[in-house]
């Protein structure tokens, strides 16, 4: 049994040069994988890099990783309790990584390859969602395997991004964005469970 392959993204961007770049998730993704370098536990070197990737599986306790420095301790633990209690109750494992800059990478290409190396999603379901973002050049991407597309929708993924995330992260309200991006994707994995109570939630 395969691990859950992500699905790739289309892009748009709004007028404003400080907008946040807004990713529609695109089901037919024709991305391809280019591994990087990343030391234990996400200790990793994401910019720049051309290495082999040392295939490590994080504990869930490191779902939430902030190297862009926008989330408080209190905030990181926060958005992890809710992130956890998802995958308690529903099964799909949500992610949410934050870096500095991409140090001239896309945000497609950090955002597929976190998924892969962090490994998300249940090998049954492919039901994992990673959140994307990076604070240099304003772009938030959220990708997702194949087994989580019948919960959240292209128009799912546009509203978390335009009405959701972006518009609090222009105020400087990372977390405000990021929690109620994670409510609005747990109340969509409520509403479609029967996609995912097939399986273990393991």
């Amino acid at each position: 049994m395969q691990r859950s392959k992500p699905v790739g993204q289309r892009s748009t961007r709004t007028k404003d040069d400080k907008d946040w770049l807004i990713l529609v998730i695109n089901k037919r993704s024709i991305l391809k994988f280019q591994k990087l370098f990343f030391v234990a536990y996400l200790n990793v070197f994401f910019f720049g890099c051309n290495g082999r990737l040392e295939q490590l599986n994080p504990p869930i306790e490191q779902r939430v990783i902030d190297y862009g420095n926008i989330l408080s301790p209190i905030e990181r633990d926060s958005l992890f309790q809710v992130i956890d209690d998802i995958r308690v109750s529903v099964g799909p494992h949500l992610a949410v990584v934050i870096t500095d800059s991409l140090n001239g990478l896309t945000i497609d290409k950090f955002a597929y390859d976190t998924f892969e190396q962090i490994r998300l999603g249940r090998m049954a379901y492919k039901d994992g969602l990673l959140i994307a973002v990076s604070m240099k050049e304003s772009l938030i991407r959220i990708e997702t395997g194949e087994g989580i597309i019948a919960a959240i929708s292209d128009e799912d993924a546009k509203y978390i991004n335009t009405t959701i995330i972006s518009p609090k992260f222009k105020e400087h309200k990372y977390f405000d964005g990021l929690l109620a991006a994670i409510f609005f994707i747990r109340n969509k994995l409520e509403q479609n469970r029967v996609y995912f109570n097939r399986y273990s939630k393991s």
